[in-house]
């Protein structure tokens, strides 16, 4: 499975490709979003890891219209933050324009993997995303009966007991 890495830093390509070999994937890397888009290469790759701060159009931005014309390709965020907003804020704002997952750096190769994993989840067998429903219920056994109601191959479902929670949580991102 091919997986494009966009980063500015050629130290966290050299670092994510590395990890995404010994996971058994096959990294492409990319500069930029710019780069990412040019050609036909991003019809390639099932996934791709997106820095959110980078020179030139930006991560957000660029997950929006990944998202836009490759609704198949699994996308994760990852960003350390910068001066002006934390990783966080930026993570979570990546979950509305699209992002599949989140990752903060630094990261390991096992959060690396999971996030991948995740986005890779996403997608249906059929090469369509996923309608991603959130189920939030103070009633574990409410959220267990309409998780199993839901659950199918066209729908992946989460599940929160509360707002907060599903705010906080990682692995909730961009529900439908």
């Amino acid at each position: 499975v091919r997986v494009m890495v966009i980063d500015d830093s050629p130290t966290v390509n050299r670092i994510t490709a590395d990890a995404l070999l010994a996971a058994g994937y096959q990294p492409v890397i990319t500069g930029s979003m710019e780069e990412a888009m040019a050609g036909d290469t991003i019809d390639s790759v099932a996934a791709v890891i997106v820095d959110i701060i980078l020179p030139g159009m930006g991560g957000l931005e660029g997950i929006a219209r990944l998202r836009a014309a490759h609704p198949g390709l699994g996308i994760v965020a990852m960003s350390t933050g910068d001066a002006s907003m934390d990783a966080g804020h930026l993570l979570q704002a990546a979950r509305g324009t699209g992002a599949d997952a989140i990752l903060q750096k630094p990261f390991t190769s096992d959060n690396l993997e999971a996030a991948v994993r995740q986005a890779l989840d996403a997608v249906a067998d059929t090469g369509k995303r996923k309608t991603r429903i959130l189920v939030i219920d103070d009633s574990r056994t409410i959220r267990a009966a309409v998780e199993g109601m839901l659950a199918a191959d066209r729908f992946k479902v989460q599940t929160a007991d509360s707002f907060e929670q599903a705010l906080a949580a990682h692995e909730i991102v961009g529900v439908d």
